[in-house]
């Protein structure tokens, strides 16, 4: 970067830094996340020039009109209540026996001084403007469970072992399950290459669509807006004959569909449902216990408000959202129906482990809060059984920062690792990893890795812990876990660029992320192979860079394939020109130490009609295309066959690369998206 574009963005962060004093940002939004921002996308050095970045100043404004909006977002969804009655507010672990009067009494208060002070008609009827939570999606390695070539089937790359995580790609050995664009699934029987039938669960208006199967049964989630909210629809069908699925359940649970894991049998659904404050009407100044609940529906019948005994209410809770929970048994869908709760406090992160299932959910604090130590943002943290009958918050704590994901948390010997990042109160940004004892109780903790970076990628093997953070440079830090209480870094390494996602494979681990050069610049994909096993010393061994690329993992986990049984991999990517960009998925494998490209595929017709393979060079070479269709979402495997998936059609290729086997046309497959891959 050149001497006066680092002069720019210094005097913009400068100027930013006051305005991220005073009113609080999430982290992306802050000055210091603006700044580095800019610097991330400063484009590749060609020929020694640099392209200089004619946005700094339209980004400041951008910024400037983010804060408003945050701050507005701020007072509508965060209000601070200072009057919740004292048998809840003073409580010291969340209230039990909760009763309807404990329920009406907090939304009361909460109501009282939402109006008290509110600021305008924009905060009071600001439901625009809330931001809606996202939740990480998980991640993932599950081995093949065959290591026979000829029967290895592809699973949903996943966090934990044992646990399944909602996708748009289910297999089972044969058939294929595919989420299409108008929120249908496809069935593909992969021996004749035909689709065989189709499972249309929702309306025209459901979003967000996930699948599961498991044992000849299909699980479809999506989300619809009801008559009043949105609402999180789970239907289970029965998939044994796949010309003609029948639907077994239904249920629907108030809130947007957050999140969802599988374990066993144990279906968990989680969904975020927010009390409207600007618009709750209170006779005799007194909350309607049905107006302040959430509702379930199951097989169509009427709509029921939760009991009052299935609602929890953390101590000092001030938030009128929830966190909405069902679980489903589907081995026993006739014989009994879902069981649902609700805790007082939204979720925005999901770690789930075979026994326990942990939510974190970011609290920005008050509007006026002063700045602490360390962060002015904490993470609070719970954790749910779930081997009874029912779901049971059995601890809570918390923690100082934010989360990058999922993977940022891992269980292990008793203990929750925790990684976050926040801002001391100079505005630099810091990270930390903190050690939880069972009850969620802080027994040690690392601070000071990499001051003034942020945490880009989180991975824990055993005793140690991998983290990557980015500012100019990508250090790999190895952290020892040895000593619960006091956890140390053993190891550093530094490369240019930053890894998003990392993935333990066959005794390597995998990074993808961005490559870039010494002063900060990213621009294309890049696949490290780093060799762990000294764990204190770690290299980067090999690496494979795409140019102007990137991964759909760094986003999406699920986009990443493991097929370690027979040493391979396969990750969805976006290749882009300087218009439009197509998504793609690639294969490799790992041989003495090497990363090799097996093939590089899309799922596009070729001029002729036919569908064609468009193979990556390691000169960085490859086929000029044109295309209205709208590319890969994911890739999964039968045996030694690789299916990619797209919207338009399923095709088939030899795992290793080389010509297309088969392909099945997808009936009503969408193709608004123009892309283009020039040379």
């Amino acid at each position: 970067m050149k001497k006066e574009q680092k002069q720019e963005l210094l005097q913009l962060q400068n100027e930013l830094e006051p305005l991220a004093r005073q009113i609080e940002t999430p982290e992306t939004l802050s000055a210091q996340g603006i700044t580095e921002l800019l610097e991330e996308k400063q484009p590749k050095r060609k020929k020694g020039k640099v392209i200089v970045l004619n946005t700094v100043r339209a980004m400041a404004a951008v910024l400037a009109v983010a804060i408003g909006v945050t701050s507005a977002v701020r007072l509508y969804d965060r209000p601070r209540v200072r009057h919740i009655p004292k048998a809840i507010s003073s409580a010291e672990s969340p209230l039990s026996g909760t009763t309807q009067k404990d329920i009406t009494d907090y939304f009361t208060a909460l109501k009282a001084e939402y109006d008290k002070n509110s600021v305008g008609d924009i905060f009071r009827y600001g439901k625009s403007l809330a931001v809606e939570d996202k939740a990480a999606m998980g991640v993932a390695e599950v081995a093949a469970e065959s290591t026979n070539e000829s029967t290895a089937v592809a699973s949903t790359n996943t966090q934990v072992a044992n646990v399944d995580e909602q996708d748009k790609i289910e297999n089972d050995g044969r058939y294929l399950y595919y989420v299409m664009n108008d929120q249908t699934v496809r069935i593909v029987d992969t021996q004749t290459m035909q689709q065989v039938g189709r499972v249309e669960p929702f309306n025209n208006s459901i979003t967000n669509t996930a699948i599961y199967y498991r044992n000849d049964r299909l699980v479809v989630l999506g989300v619809w807006y009801g008559k009043t909210k949105q609402q999180t629809v789970i239907r289970v069908f029965d998939v044994t004959d796949r010309a003609a699925p029948g639907l077994l359940k239904t249920v629907e649970q108030d809130g947007a569909l957050f999140d969802s894991r599988l374990t066993g049998d144990r279906l968990i659904v989680l969904s975020n449902d927010g009390v409207p404050l600007y618009d709750l009407e209170t006779k005799g100044g007194y909350a309607n216990y049905e107006d302040v609940v959430p509702c379930t529906v199951v097989d169509g019948g009427e709509a029921q408000p939760l009991d009052a005994t299935c609602i929890t209410i953390m101590p000092d809770s001030e938030s009128e959202r929830y966190l909405v929970i069902t679980t489903l048994d589907l081995d026993t869908l006739a014989g009994g129906g879902p069981h649902t709760s609700a805790i007082l406090g939204a979720g925005d992160t999901v770690y789930c482990t075979e026994k326990q299932l942990f939510v974190a959910s970011v609290d920005y604090g008050s509007f006026y809060a002063t700045a602490r130590a360390f962060s002015d943002v904490t993470t609070n943290l719970y954790e749910f059984s779930f081997l009874g009958a029912t779901v049971a918050l059995e601890h809570s704590g918390a923690v100082a920062g934010t989360l990058n994901n999922s993977f940022s948390l891992d269980s292990a010997d008793g203990t929750l690792r925790v990684a976050t990042t926040g801002t001391n109160n100079k505005g630099k940004t810091i990270n930390r990893i903190t050690v939880l004892d069972e009850n969620l109780k802080e027994i040690g903790r690392i601070d000071g890795i990499a001051p003034g970076e942020t945490i880009r990628a989180v991975r824990y093997i055993g005793q140690y812990g991998y983290v990557v953070t980015f500012e100019r440079t990508d250090p790999l830090f190895v952290i020892d876990f040895s000593d619960k209480t006091n956890p140390k870094i053993v190891a550093e390494l530094k490369l240019p660029g930053f890894s998003s996602y990392l993935h333990p494979f066959n005794g390597y681990l995998i990074g993808v992320g961005t490559d870039g050069d010494e002063d900060g610049a990213t621009d294309g994909l890049k696949i490290s192979l780093f060799d762990v096993s000294d764990p204190t010393a770690p290299r980067e061994i090999d690496k494979l860079v795409i140019p102007r690329a990137e991964s759909v993992v760094a986003y999406d986990h699920h986009g990443f394939l493991d097929n370690s049984t027979q040493n391979r991999f396969g990750l969805a990517y976006e290749s882009h020109s300087n218009y439009y960009y197509e998504r793609r998925f690639c294969t490799l494998s790992v041989e003495n130490g090497k990363l090799k490209l097996l093939g590089s595929f899309t799922n596009h017709k070729n001029d002729d009609g036919e569908n064609g393979q468009r193979v990556y060079q390691p000169d960085g070479s490859y086929v000029t295309a044109y295309t209205y269709e709208e590319g890969i979402d994911r890739g999964t495997f039968i045996g030694s066959t690789l299916y990619t998936a797209s919207p338009e059609r399923i095709c088939a290729w030899p795992f290793d690369g080389g010509d297309c086997l088969g392909t099945v046309e997808l009936e009503g497959g969408s193709r608004w998206n123009e892309s283009y891959l020039s040379r």
